[in-house]
């Protein structure tokens, strides 16, 4: 197998531990990238090179990219309006998608940078959770309501419903 200098990366600055496939403990010594996220010992690849396998560290990586997930309730005023108004962002260098404050969200809405996109929606708190039938007529409920604008959004900020909005029920009273 062989693999040109140019498309491998050495020693770059990992967000986690390297770990040995047949020892199973932590690598500390010199290692190669590939360029299919690949990682091995020393300095080339070649056909003898040992593969490693690479554990990513959460708190490391958030703490890189500059984002940390904010648990965001609605306020008793918020239950008065009968809505609030949620904040993402999603950093597509790590796939995540992060819930953040208003304040955030301005401040990140305004740095206009390619790997990350931002969204908000309105997520409604009042009203019967579940849909309702009245003479063969479905009224949707809350749960319902927020469901759909949970996949309206879902298409700007992929993996939202997987990550944070699992719940369509979520503070609905």
């Amino acid at each position: 197998m062989f693999i040109p200098k140019i498309r491998t990366k050495v020693d770059k600055k990992l967000l986690g531990t390297l770990v040995d496939t047949k020892s199973k403990r932590a690598y500390n010594g010199k290692y190669v990238k590939d360029y299919k996220g690949n990682y091995y010992k020393g300095d080339t690849i070649n056909r003898n090179s040992e593969q490693l396998e690479f554990i990513p560290d959460q708190s490391a990586i958030d703490k890189e990219i500059g984002l940390k997930h904010t648990y965001v309730k609605p306020t008793p005023n918020d239950y008065k309006k009968g809505f609030f108004i949620r904040y993402f962002i999603k950093d597509s260098r790590v796939g995540k998608v992060y819930e953040i404050t208003k304040v955030e969200y301005l401040k990140f809405s305004k740095q206009k940078k390619r790997y990350r996109r931002t969204a908000k929606m309105q997520w409604l708190l009042k009203g019967p959770a579940e849909s309702q039938i009245v003479n063969n007529y479905v009224y949707p409920g809350t749960a319902a309501k927020n469901e759909d604008s949970t996949k309206k959004i879902a298409r700007i900020l992929s993996g939202i419903q997987d990550q944070i909005l699992k719940n369509p029920a979520e503070f609905v009273i």
